[in-house]
C-alpha cells in the first residue's frame, strides 16, 4: 500500500518558513566566520555575486507584491507591504551575513530604506489600522451598541492569513460600513481611538430615555473629511454648536434627531447638501418652514409628533419630494401651511381634525398619502379641489367605496389606491 502526503501550505506560510530558513542561514555563516576566521571562502564567493543577490531580493519582493495583490486581499489592509518589508530586511540580514559585511555600502543603505518604509506603510495603514479597528468594535459592543462590517464592498477579495498569524495581525479586516452607539459612549477619548472615519453611517441611540444632547467635544474630534454621509440621534439631540461642527462634514446627506418641542435651529441651513432630514418633536412654525426652506437639495422631511404652531404667515415655497409626517393633530390650518411645500405629503396614524366651514388651502401639493387615519368621506372630498394633486393613497381609514366614487368622479385626473 502506496501513501502520499499532501501538504496545503498557504502563501504566509511559504514566506514565513523561507524567511525563516533564511536567518538560519545567516546565522549559521556568521557563527562559523566567527570561529573560522582564515579561510572564507564562502564570504568571498557572495562578495563577487552581490548584484546577483540584490536581483534576486527585488524578485522576492515583488512576488510578495503582486501575491498580495492578485491572490490574498492583503493589499487592501497593509499586509502586502508589511509582509515585503520585512522580508527585505531578514534578505538583506542573509546577504550581509553570507558576505561577512563589516561596512554599509550605499546600495544597501537605500534597500533597508526601501524595505523599513513598505513595513512602517504595511503597519500604519493596515496591521495598526486593525487592531484600533478591533478596539473600536469591542467598546461599541460592550457598551451596548452593535456594528455593522462591509457590507457595500463585499465583492472585494477576502483577505486569507492562516491561523497561528490571528495572534500577531488580528481579524478585524473588513472595514465598518455603519455603528449604532450609544449615546453616553461617544465621548471625545472614544472617537479619538476609534477609526470612525470608515463609517458611512453613525447612529447614536439615548436607550435609557435621558433626553442627552450629544458631545460636541466628540463631534469636533471626528474627521470632517471622512465619508460620514449619514448621522443620527434617536432618544437624542444636537444642540447649535453639535449642528454647526457636523455642517463641516461635506458628505452627510441625512441627519436625524430630537427637537423636544423646541424650534429647528438655524445652524440647519448650514447642510447644503442634505438630502434627507429626520425630527422627533420638532415645533413647526414659520421659522421652521424657512429653514427648511434654505435647504436647496432636501428631498425627504420625515416628522415625527411635530408640534403645530396656531398660525401661519410665512410666503415660502420650499421644494421637497416627500414631506412625511407621523402622528399628531392635524387642522385645516396645518394643511394649508403644508400645501405650500412643493411636495407629496404622507401621514401616518395622525388625527385630522378639519374644519367644515373652511378648506384647506394647498395649491402646490402633488400627492396624499394617508396610513391609519381618521379620514372620512367628508374630510376627502375636501381634497377634491387641490389644483396640482396626482396620487392618492388611503391605507386604512374610515372612507367608504361611495365616497371613493365620488371622489374619482370629481378628479377623474388623479391616480387613486384605496385599501380597507
Amino acid at each position: 500500500m502506496r501513501y502520499r502526503l499532501v501538504v496545503h501550505l498557504d502563501a504566509l506560510t511559504a514566506i514565513a518558513v523561507f524567511n525563516a530558513a533564511l536567518l538560519l542561514i545567516g546565522i549559521a555563516a556568521l557563527s562559523f566566520y566567527l570561529v573560522v576566521r582564515p579561510s572564507r571562502p564562502l564570504a568571498d564567493w557572495a562578495r563577487k555575486r552581490r548584484r546577483v543577490f540584490w536581483v534576486a531580493g527585488t524578485v522576492y519582493l515583488a512576488s510578495i507584491l503582486v501575491t498580495a495583490y492578485f491572490q490574498t486581499g492583503w493589499y487592501r489592509h497593509g499586509i502586502g507591504l508589511f509582509v515585503a518589508g520585512l522580508s527585505g530586511l531578514i534578505w538583506t540580514v542573509f546577504v550581509a551575513a553570507l558576505a561577512a559585511e563589516r561596512t554599509i555600502r550605499l546600495q544597501t543603505l537605500l534597500w533597508l530604506t526601501l524595505c523599513l518604509s513598505l513595513v512602517f506603510a504595511g503597519w500604519t495603514t493596515g496591521i495598526n489600522r486593525s487592531r484600533s479597528r478591533a478596539r473600536m468594535i469591542h467598546a461599541i459592543e460592550a457598551a451596548g451598541g452593535s456594528v455593522n462590517m462591509d457590507r457595500l464592498r463585499n465583492t472585494e477579495p477576502t483577505v486569507h492569513l492562516p491561523k497561528w498569524s490571528f495572534a500577531f495581525f488580528d481579524t478585524s479586516w473588513d472595514r465598518v460600513s455603519d455603528a449604532i452607539i450609544p449615546i453616553e459612549a461617544f465621548t471625545p477619548s472614544a472617537v479619538r481611538s476609534w477609526c470612525l472615519d470608515e463609517l458611512s453611517e453613525i447612529y447614536l441611540l439615548d436607550a435609557k430615555n435621558q433626553r442627552m444632547a450629544v458631545d460636541a467635544d466628540a463631534i469636533a474630534a471626528m474627521d470632517p473629511d471622512s465619508q460620514l454621509d449619514d448621522f443620527g440621534v434617536y432618544g437624542g439631540t444636537i444642540d447649535s454648536r453639535g449642528l454647526e461642527l457636523l455642517a463641516k462634514f461635506s458628505a452627510i446627506e441625512s441627519l436625524a434627531f430630537d427637537c423636544y418641542g423646541a424650534p429647528l435651529n438655524s445652524q440647519i441651513k448650514q447642510f447644503q447638501n442634505l438630502e434627507n432630514l429626520y425630527l422627533t418633536n420638532p415645533k413647526f412654525d414659520d421659522v421652521f418652514i424657512e429653514r427648511i426652506d434654505a435647504l436647496p437639495k432636501l428631498f425627504h422631511l420625515n416628522l415625527t409628533d411635530p408640534v403645530f404652531a396656531s398660525d401661519f404667515s410665512t410666503s415660502a415655497t420650499p421644494a421637497v419630494d416627500v414631506v412625511y409626517i407621523s402622528g399628531s393633530t392635524i387642522e385645516t390650518g396645518t394643511l394649508s401651511a403644508l400645501g405650500a411645500f412643493h411636495s407629496s405629503l404622507a401621514f401616518s396614524s395622525s388625527t385630522l381634525s378639519l374644519s367644515r366651514n373652511e378648506l384647506p388651502v394647498m395649491p402646490h401639493t402633488k400627492g396624499l398619502y394617508f396610513y391609519q387615519c381618521n379620514l372620512t368621506d367628508e374630510m376627502l372630498m375636501q381634497f377634491s379641489a387641490l389644483p396640482q394633486l396626482e396620487h392618492l393613497s388611503i391605507r386604512s381609514g374610515n372612507v367608504t367605496r361611495s365616497g371613493q366614487e365620488a371622489f374619482r368622479e370629481l378628479r377623474p385626473n388623479v391616480a387613486m389606491d384605496f385599501v380597507r
